[in-house]
């Protein structure tokens, strides 16, 4: 079964606030880049500076989670580049957090709202998770034999009930 995985209101902001700066920056480095033509060194770092910013827009964007499917023996995170694929005979339990046992939640490595929410995170409550999430909101944690913790956030939190029906067949 398909589960929509849409940003947050406060996801959306961040994604729209990058995307502006992100094209600020590049398009005044290119402007700099046309009138300072002669001067080398601030040529190459502009056209660094610029190949990086859109790398990093780009990472985060063929990452970023579009949407969960639960079918068969197998839980998949579509991505546009690379669906993460979890097998649901290595899962443990699964659990719906709150937002309060979520609170205070640190960004280790990951991306915390460009695009969504996705990386490695880490709280007093669950310790270490890999987030796959595009909200801030129906937290879905699949604790692993291996004692991983993935966070997931469907727009429709009964993806829990499907997961668990999977696990018992």
């Amino acid at each position: 079964m398909e589960y929509k995985a849409s940003l947050d209101l406060t996801s959306k902001i961040i994604t729209g606030l990058v995307t502006v700066l992100f094209l600020g920056i590049a398009l005044s480095n290119f402007w700099m880049i046309r009138t300072q033509w002669s001067n080398w060194t601030q040529v190459g770092a502009n056209i660094f500076l610029t190949t990086f910013i859109l790398m990093i827009y780009g990472f985060c964007y063929i990452l970023r989670p579009l949407g969960y499917t639960v079918d068969g023996n197998r839980i998949t995170v579509k991505r546009p580049f690379k669906n993460y694929v979890l097998d649901i005979r290595k899962v443990k339990k699964v659990i719906f957090a709150n937002t309060d046992s979520m609170k205070w939640t640190l960004r280790t490595f990951g991306n915390g709202g460009l695009f969504g929410y996705f990386g490695k995170f880490r709280n007093k409550t669950f310790g270490n998770m890999t987030w796959y999430a595009t909200r801030r909101s129906n937290y879905v944690i699949i604790e692993t034999t291996d004692n991983r913790r993935i966070v997931l956030t469907p727009d429709d939190p009964k993806m829990i009930n499907e997961i668990e029906n999977q696990m018992r067949k």
